[in-house]
């Protein structure tokens, strides 16, 4: 059930997961980043929210901010977005706010999905706000309206460097 892959050098998040996504062989592609926390009910939740929503092609939800330690840094603020996303909806939501997900460790979406739509594009920063949007072009984006992950805040993060990642946007 488990496949092992190591890199003798760091080949990137974002290629990474294209390798993943291309051995893994369950319908649907559940991501992860660093050293985030997954809540205890967070793929019972998913897979629940999926038996009522089966056209949903990508699912995120709201998560907790913790620091390095563990502890909750910040609230969940509250999100009035419905539960489900048609692909307009969802590109506008992209276009105001930014990722729609917010963090590659709240979203899973539909492998076949993702195969179709090629995967991760070759941006080394925001490669998942990318493919957030060219997979909300094929179908219903689903929002699990409760904290299913803790994402941990700390300043040694790449989107917390401002030097390092403003060298990729320009």
């Amino acid at each position: 059930r488990i496949t092992f892959i190591r890199h003798e050098t760091n080949a990137g998040l974002f290629p990474t997961l294209n390798e993943l996504a291309s051995v893994a062989t369950a319908p649907r592609l559940r991501f992860w980043a660093q050293d985030d926390v997954m809540l205890p009910h967070c793929l019972a939740a998913e897979h629940a929210f999926l038996r009522q929503h089966p056209n949903v092609v990508m699912t995120y939800c709201e998560y907790e901010r913790i620091d390095e330690n563990g502890q909750t840094v910040r609230p969940i603020p509250f999100d009035d977005t419905p539960a489900l996303l048609e692909s307009w909806h969802a590109a506008q939501i992209a276009f105001y706010w930014g990722s729609i997900a917010g963090n590659i460790s709240t979203a899973a979406v539909s492998r076949q999905v993702f195969e179709r739509v090629g995967g991760f594009g070759r941006f080394r920063v925001a490669g998942d706000f990318d493919l957030w949007v060219r997979i909300a072009e094929h179908g219903v984006t689903g929002f699990v309206r409760e904290p299913l992950v803790q994402v941990r805040d700390h300043s040694r993060q790449f989107s917390q460097t401002f030097p390092q990642f403003l060298r990729f946007i320009l």
